[in-house]
């Protein structure tokens, strides 16, 4: 399984493009397994993908809040392989990362740096800055990222 770190700008994306799940996962139970096991269900050609946190974001923007961890970052990924996710990006959840469009978010990130060719995420889903963006922000995109 490959890993990507560091400044999403500098990730390259799969050639084939990524069938893309987008969380925190940690302590990956059963309703987390089932997304991602959807995500991989769904890839045909293409690499199953996670993008995830190095850390909860609460950390950040409200340690006071921040839930303890139930899964140190080498198990997550452990778990994540095992599922038969090919790909990882691994954010850090900074005050740039935080201030990000929900627009950004999907067009430079989760295209862009992931090259997400699907995205397969829950309902209740929210992303991007003030978790402005949401599943029918994904829809209305997706055709304009490919």
């Amino acid at each position: 399984m490959r890993v990507l770190r560091g400044d999403p700008g500098s990730w390259e994306a799969p050639e084939t493009g990524t069938s893309l799940t987008i969380g925190v996962y940690d302590g990956v139970h059963r309703g987390h397994a089932h997304v991602i096991g959807r995500a991989v269900e769904v890839a045909g050609d293409r690499i199953p993908g996670v993008l995830t946190f190095d850390r909860h974001p609460l950390t950040s923007s409200a340690p006071d809040h921040a839930p303890r961890l139930l899964t140190r970052l080498d198990q997550k990924l452990e778990q994540l392989e095992a599922l038969g996710v090919g790909v990882v990006g691994l954010l850090s959840f900074d005050d740039r990362l935080r201030r990000l469009s929900p627009e950004d978010f999907a067009a430079d990130i989760v295209a862009g740096a992931m090259g997400a060719k699907s995205v397969v995420v829950g309902r209740d889903f929210r992303f991007g800055f003030e978790r402005a963006g949401d599943v029918d922000l994904l829809i209305r995109m997706g055709p304009e990222l490919g």
